[in-house]
């Protein structure tokens, strides 16, 4: 089977005539998106998961901000926002206690995971150039 393409229609190509308003509209608008609308903020945040046969208490100290005390992460709830996310900006101190009493302590950066077992704690690092 054999197909003529010299049968095809061709394209034509319109173009609509805009007014000077319309073109003074558009860079306005385009202006102000420019100025206005910022890509926003990269977020820097420690995310701690509780992997183990109960609960822990995490400590993350706060010299690049956040909160320095005590929290519980549960094994009952799953990961959330508010349970499992640290805000820090720069290498913070991390403290986690078992409920056993097992302590482990490590240095963290921000945007670093760490998943804490009975008995290991993984810290996965997120360098500058990793895209969510």
């Amino acid at each position: 089977m054999t197909f003529n393409t010299h049968s095809r229609p061709s394209r034509t190509s319109y173009k609509r005539a805009r007014s000077p308003q319309h073109n003074q509209s558009a860079s306005l608008l385009s202006s102000y998106l420019q100025h206005t609308h910022h890509s926003p903020p990269q977020q820097t945040m420690v995310w701690v998961l509780n992997n183990t046969s109960g609960n822990v208490t995490v400590n993350i100290t706060n010299k690049s901000g956040g909160n320095g005390n005590d929290f519980v992460i549960t094994t009952a709830t799953p990961p959330n926002w508010t349970q499992n996310h640290w805000q820090r900006s720069a290498s913070e101190t991390f403290k986690v206690t078992l409920t056993g009493g097992k302590t482990y302590t490590a240095s963290v950066d921000a945007n670093d995971q760490i998943t804490v077992y009975d008995d290991a704690v993984v810290i996965i690092e997120m360098k500058n150039n990793t895209k969510f």
